[in-house]
């Protein structure tokens, strides 16, 4: 269908807005043909004139919805996040993305979910143009491609992109960035887009932590890419989860023990639940102290709630209790064995030793509110001197802005996407026996 309708346009630079790629896909053309050619320059400038000259830069997260609004010239004007309303309908993108094949209706209501978020931010921060990132499964159901391709062989998105899409309904335009392959998607091209754009030495390795995490190796000879899919356990989907656009207990630490044993947490944000960076910690703790062993069980300090072992973080009468079962210990293992597997896979594809990295970046809306002394601990990432890792935020959104902003921002993108390596994680058997052996707490006592 793509050659026969021919959906590939072309934009030129516009007097404020450089727009790394010049030519787009036209997703809507895909599915159906088009009444008339869409040229984004049109676009784009219609929306100028029409008094909406903001632009919308959006982290399509499997989670949680992260945003920015800024000016034409790029400047922030205001930012924010909301839940997506996906996280009802499975723990990972694979779930997700195979559920919604098997249900055809379900399919078309988590497309309506998406654009109906997208359409309403947009309105109310009286953005002309939506430019969105997102994984492979995101960005495709947010314009409507199929995902019977994604899900089965080949494993690959419909078309790479970039992409021009309307929203039904919708008088102004999105610009969605280049699928890369397989599940990794938009948000690591704007990851690796960020990077080269602050020029940060090679190796390094970009690690975006969440429901699906992305593992991404930036080398002299090129880009190794892969993805895992953690579970939900990161983005607080615990007993007493939380998300972050809700907001929670972000950070734990244990300040001395009760004469029964049982620890004393101190913790950082409201106890109405545990974000993901707080379990994090958490978990960071209770190895450091000796509390759990090697196999992941709750050795000493617990209590028994509901028939679980757990540690309670908080209790109070008109709130409940904040507590961290042994399911919930089991549930954080798997996601740091699928974790721990990725980055060593990729590595290995790449051919660099840990010791060869210049540097470890954590990012994401979840992996920048953590301790990089957790993260290591439990070798989330890998175990590098911490003058090696940065915290680097939403780095989506800053890849973001530079694709649209930055004049040479199409070579950065170019060099990317022309010695891109893409690296199959899940479903090998090489990945079943790493995580497998990554299960355990390497740094906590023997049983």
């Amino acid at each position: 269908p793509l050659k026969s309708l021919d959906p590939v346009v072309k934009v030129s630079s516009f007097q404020e807005v450089a727009l790394a790629s010049k030519h787009y896909v036209l997703a809507n053309a895909i599915s159906s043909k088009p009444a008339e050619a869409v040229v984004l320059e049109d676009l784009v400038l219609a929306a100028f004139s029409s008094g909406r000259r903001n632009f919308l830069l959006v982290d399509l997260g499997t989670s949680t919805i992260a945003y920015q609004v800024v000016d034409s010239r790029g400047s922030l004007i205001s930012d924010g996040a909301l839940v997506n309303p996906w996280h009802k309908y499975g723990a990972d993108v694979i779930t997700v993305a195979t559920k919604a094949v098997r249900e055809p209706h379900l399919y078309e209501r988590m497309r309506e979910e998406l654009n109906n978020a997208v359409a309403s931010l947009m309105n109310e921060q009286e953005a002309g143009v939506a430019v969105i990132a997102g994984n492979s499964v995101m960005e495709s159901v947010f314009m409507g491609l199929q995902l019977s391709q994604l899900v089965a062989k080949p494993f690959q998105p419909l078309a790479r992109g970039p992409f021009i899409y309307l929203i039904p309904g919708a008088n102004y335009p999105s610009v969605l960035l280049p699928l890369l392959a397989g599940f990794v998607g938009g948000d690591s091209f704007a990851n690796l887009l960020a990077a080269e754009y602050l020029g940060l030495p090679k190796p390094y390795l970009i690690i975006d932590l969440g429901t699906n995490t992305e593992v991404l190796l930036a080398t002299e000879d090129g880009y190794y890419v892969g993805s895992t899919p953690a579970g939900p356990a990161f983005e607080g989907h615990v007993a007493s989860g939380t998300s972050f656009a809700v907001g929670g207990i972000e950070e734990v630490r244990v300040s001395g023990f009760k004469e029964d044993g049982a620890p004393i947490f101190t913790y950082v944000g409201e106890p109405v639940g545990l974000l993901g960076s707080g379990i994090i910690s958490l978990v960071a703790e209770l190895v450091r102290y000796g509390l759990v062993s090697r196999s992941g069980r709750m050795i000493r300090g617990y209590k028994v709630v509901g028939g679980l072992k757990a540690f309670v973080i908080a209790s109070e009468a008109e709130r409940g209790s904040v507590v961290f079962t042994s399911r919930d210990l089991r549930e954080f293992q798997k996601a740091m064995a699928a974790v721990r597997a990725g980055w060593r896979l990729i590595l290995d594809a790449g051919g660099v030793d840990l010791t060869d990295l210049r540097y470890v970046v954590v990012c994401g809306t979840f992996g920048s509110k953590i301790a990089p002394e957790d993260a290591a601990l439990l070798e989330i990432i890998p175990p590098v001197d911490l003058s090696r890792i940065i915290v680097a935020g939403n780095l989506v959104l800053s890849g973001l802005r530079v694709y649209v902003f930055d004049k040479y921002s199409h070579e950065l993108a170019e060099g990317i996407l022309s010695n891109l390596t893409h690296v199959s994680l899940v479903g090998t058997e090489k990945f079943t026996n790493l995580w497998i052996k990554s299960l355990e707490f390497s740094r906590a006592p023997e049983p």
